[in-house]
């Protein structure tokens, strides 16, 4: 295969020749995610429509040989970082669209890496917003009308409260 030639893995580097255009690029990912597997974590990516049929395409045409997953994502603020991730051997068609490989990376890099590529299809539609869970709404700083309010309700008794002072005063 002719095109240009990369190194991966880092720890122990083997040369794979790659095509300058990339078949599919985070806008083919609907969703990605950080998965257990033997001996640590590997990243799971499932692709769009467009991805699945790209993927397969690829996987066909280039069976036996090795797919280069290239990475990029941000550390503080001015940091990016930028390398290849992986090179996982196509041994079979991809038709589910589904690409498993074990990162040349730590988890926390991972995680990031997942993050964005989940932010992109998030922005793009490919996959639904996430609905925020009662932890992260209640983490937003309160309004003093909102505290107010919550104070006012702290020192009410509940209606159930009620209901038992109720019933030992009948009692009585």
């Amino acid at each position: 295969m002719t095109g240009t030639r990369v190194s991966l893995p880092r720890s122990n580097p083997m040369e794979i020749a790659i095509d300058k255009e990339p078949f599919a690029d985070e806008r083919d990912v609907a969703r990605a995610d950080v998965i257990k597997s033997v001996g640590g974590f590997a990243i799971r990516i499932e692709m769009t429509q467009h991805g699945r049929m790209t993927l397969e395409a690829a996987s066909v045409s280039r069976a036996g040989l090795r797919l280069a997953v290239f990475g990029q994502w941000t550390v503080g603020k001015e940091e990016t970082i930028k390398r290849w991730l992986g090179g996982p051997v196509m041994r079979r068609a991809l038709r589910d669209g589904v690409l498993i490989f074990t990162p040349d990376c730590d988890k926390e890099e991972a995680d990031r890496f997942v993050r964005g590529l989940n932010n992109v299809a998030i922005k793009l539609e490919n996959q639904p917003k996430p609905k925020k869970t009662k932890a992260e709404s209640s983490a937003k700083p309160k309004t003093e009308k909102q505290k107010e309010k919550e104070k006012a309700k702290a020192e009410k008794p509940s209606s159930a409260a009620d209901a038992i002072n109720s019933f030992q005063k009948n009692r009585e």
